[in-house]
Formats: structure tokens, sequence, C-alpha cells
């Protein structure tokens, strides 16, 4: 298990190259009721995108925001966990370039970070951890 409930991910493997890249909320494990199953996958997720998904069966294509994805098609996004930060080995937090980066974002907020946080219902940390491993570009970005 690569993903855990709640987390933020991207599709790494899709049988839709459209898919690819998509930052997807995971809600919850598929209970596999729906119309859109996949069989012999050990663990699939119920996930969330603000943008719609390609799905195919039986020769029909499914587009939505809400949809199921296995396991292994996700990497998870994540920042370090307490553990990291307990012991010290939590290197992005301890780089000042990073904070100083941080504190600028935050500081800089507006509008439109606001409109793509709730866009993706993202926390401002987990906004500005996007926009650090550049899978967001930061809109005042080159202004």
């Amino acid at each position: 298990m690569t993903c855990r409930k709640g987390d933020l991910a991207i599709v790494i493997h899709a049988k839709h190259e459209s898919n690819l890249g998509a930052v997807v909320r995971v809600l919850d494990v598929d209970d596999g009721g729906g119309d859109i199953v996949f069989k012999n996958e050990p663990l699939v997720w119920h996930v969330s995108s603000p943008f719609l998904m390609t799905w195919s069966k039986d020769g029909r294509l499914f587009q939505r925001k809400i949809g199921p994805v296995p396991d292994w098609k996700l990497q998870p996004i994540r920042g370090c966990d307490n553990s990291e930060h307990a012991s010290g080995k939590c290197s992005h937090c301890q780089n000042a370039q990073w904070e100083k980066q941080r504190e600028q974002i935050v500081a800089n907020m507006g509008q439109t970070e606001v409109r793509e946080m709730d866009k993706y219902g993202l926390t401002v940390s987990e906004f500005v951890e996007l926009v650090e491993m550049g899978m967001l570009r930061h809109p005042k970005a080159g202004k």
C-alpha cells in the first residue's frame, strides 16, 4: 500500500493518457460496488479530482471527478512525518531557503492562490509543498 485515506496523490500509471499527472485526493477504499470496477487488484482507492478524469469499461467511456484508482497507479504526495521532525532528519524543513520561500509564498497569497487551494481542496501547507516540489506553479511566479 502506497497511499492512505486523505492523501493527495498523483496518477503515475493510467490507461487513459489524459489521467497521467492528475492530482487527486484519496477519499477511501473503493468498495467495488460502482459501475467501474477493477477486478484482480489488491487495493483500489476511491479518489476525487478537481478536473474530469476518464475511465473505460466494455467500450464505454466515463468522465467523472470521482472514481476508483488502483493503489499502484498512485504516488502519494507527502511532506516529512513527525518522526523526521523529532529526529532532526527532516532535510527540507531544515533548509533555510525553503523556509524563506515558504514564508514569501504565504505572505504573498492573494485571491488567485486561495482559489487554487480551494479548487484542489488544499491546506496552505499542502499548497506550499506542491509549489515547492514544482507540481503547481505559483500564480505570481515570473511577474
